[in-house]
């Protein structure tokens, strides 16, 4: 998220209100439409696979749905918002000084991001990324439609006991431990 916001902040210029608004979209959009979308880009017979045999970059389908990856593209994609927001906040809060200060010293590119840029963003970062592991932590919709039932999480694990197996104590165990952490 933070090259991401970095580009929003320093780069994006005139396209910055548009570059927002399509990474506000899948936080307006809700959960099940951009997964279902996911699912026909992800599936063998999708546009992904599709273009990376059209390139020669693969000889068969890889399998993007049903397990790990699926769920971690389709989790990155709806929850990549809530890690640029606050990174957007602190980056338009520093100044520009600072960047070019450390440049002028002789710092390359990296160190700048390594000991300047990084430390600076701590707060947003922290924000960011306690926004994303508690809508991560609770989400069903995308792990459930893009690992197809195969791959747990809490959610889908306190779902399946429940309705399924009908463990309503475990069930309960689960939702109490989502709900502490």
């Amino acid at each position: 998220g933070l090259p991401v916001a970095y580009f929003v902040v320093k780069r994006a210029g005139r396209l910055r209100g548009l570059i927002m608004a399509l990474l506000l979209m899948p936080l307006v959009s809700g959960a099940l439409l951009p997964t279902l979308g996911l699912v026909n880009l992800l599936s063998t017979l999708g546009v992904v696979n599709g273009v990376l045999k059209m390139l020669g970059l693969i000889p068969s389908s890889l399998e993007l749905l049903g397990n790990t990856t699926g769920i971690v593209i389709g989790l990155l994609q709806s929850f990549l918002p809530l890690m640029v927001l606050p990174l957007v906040t602190v980056l338009d809060k520093l100044p520009r000084d600072f960047e070019d200060a450390a440049m002028s010293l002789g710092a390359p590119r990296w160190r700048v991001w390594s000991r300047v840029l990084l430390p600076l963003c701590a707060p947003g970062l922290v924000a960011g990324s306690l926004l994303v592991f508690c809508a991560a932590l609770t989400s069903f919709v995308t792990p459930q439609i893009l690992g197809q039932g195969k791959v747990a999480t809490f959610a889908t694990m306190a779902y399946q006991q429940a309705s399924l197996v009908l463990d309503w104590p475990l069930a309960s165990a689960l939702a109490v431990v989502m709900l502490i952490m």
